[in-house]
């Protein structure tokens, strides 16, 4: 499973470590779908995104933008493995509803430069 990066806070001015993490949910992708492939038995990715990634609500833009390339690369990733002739891997997008997690907790918010992975 992929979940891409998770991080406190951060405008579309601020917090760019974060913001340049965005594309890391692909490295898995690349990492594991070939081997995936390769295996020839049935196997599924699932990435783990967010209504973020979708209704995009103001406070944090780094986690929107985030969750929205989790959501576009799933995808097209699905799209792409259904194309591959008798290709037994598929791609899903998992969208949970709210989890509470350290990141919601108030020690959390008092760190809004933090970032995890």
């Amino acid at each position: 499973m992929d979940n891409g990066f998770i991080s406190a806070g951060g405008g579309a001015f601020e917090n760019l470590d974060a913001l340049r993490r965005v594309a890391e949910v692909i490295h898995g992708a690349q990492a594991f779908v070939p081997a995936l492939i390769k295996q020839d038995r049935p196997a599924m990715v699932i990435n783990a995104g967010s209504k973020h990634g979708i209704t995009y609500p103001p406070g944090n833009p780094a986690y929107n933008v985030t969750k929205a390339n989790v959501r576009s690369l799933t995808e097209s990733l699905a799209c792409e493995l259904r194309e591959l002739n008798d290709c037994p891997v598929s791609a899903h997008l998992l969208i949970p509803g709210f989890t509470y997690t350290g990141m919601t907790s108030g020690l959390y918010r008092k760190t809004p430069n933090r970032v995890d992975t």
